[in-house]
C-alpha cells in the first residue's frame, strides 16, 4: 500500500491540507532565509517597537482582530484588545531583549521564534522574566499580521540568556 502524500495550500485566508498524487515535499512550501522571512523577523520588531512605543495604532495594524497569547501549554489565552488594554494601562516595561529571531515561511503563514528578556512593573509591581516565544503570522489580503503568540519563561528565571 503506498504512502499517502499531503500538500499545504493557502487560500483566501485559510489553510488547506489535502492529498495530491505523486511526489510533494516540505520544500514545496517552506522557506526560510527568504525575503518574506526576513521580512517577518522586521515584522517582529516593529510589533515589539510598538509595544514599547505605546503605538495602539501600529499594534492594531499589525495584530490579527483573532490574535491570542497563549502560554506554552494553551491552558489561557488572552485576546488582542485586553492585551492592548493591559499594555497601555498597567504595563510599564523598563527592559525589553528579542534575540535569535528564526523565522520560516509556509505558503501564506509564517513562524517566528525568538528568545526574550524583559523587566518592568505590572500593576506597580515587579517582574523580570526571561524564555521563548513562537509567533504565528498570516498574509492577509497582502499584509502579514500576527495571529498567536506563544510563551514560556525559562525555568532558571532566565540564566540560559546572560
Amino acid at each position: 500500500m503506498a504512502q499517502e502524500k499531503v500538500k499545504v495550500e493557502t487560500t483566501n485566508e485559510k489553510i488547506k491540507i489535502k492529498s495530491v498524487n505523486g511526489e510533494a515535499s516540505a520544500s514545496d512550501i517552506v522557506t526560510s532565509d527568504s525575503a518574506e522571512a526576513n521580512l517577518l523577523k522586521s515584522m517582529s520588531v516593529k510589533w515589539m517597537d510598538a509595544m514599547l512605543n505605546h503605538d495602539s495604532a501600529m499594534l492594531i495594524k499589525l495584530m490579527s482582530p483573532e490574535y491570542k497569547l497563549h502560554p506554552w501549554d494553551g491552558t489561557s489565552s488572552v485576546p488582542r484588545d485586553r492585551w492592548i488594554s493591559t499594555l497601555l494601562n498597567k504595563l510599564r516595561i523598563t527592559k525589553w531583549e528579542q534575540t535569535s529571531l528564526h523565522a520560516k515561511v509556509y505558503g501564506d503563514v509564517g513562524v517566528v521564534n525568538s528568545f526574550y528578556k524583559w523587566a518592568g512593573t505590572h500593576t506597580e509591581r515587579p517582574f523580570e522574566a526571561a524564555g521563548h516565544l513562537t509567533d504565528v503570522w498570516v498574509k492577509v489580503r497582502g499584509n502579514w499580521v500576527v495571529v498567536s503568540r506563544s510563551s514560556e519563561r525559562f525555568p532558571d528565571g532566565g540564566t540560559l540568556m546572560k
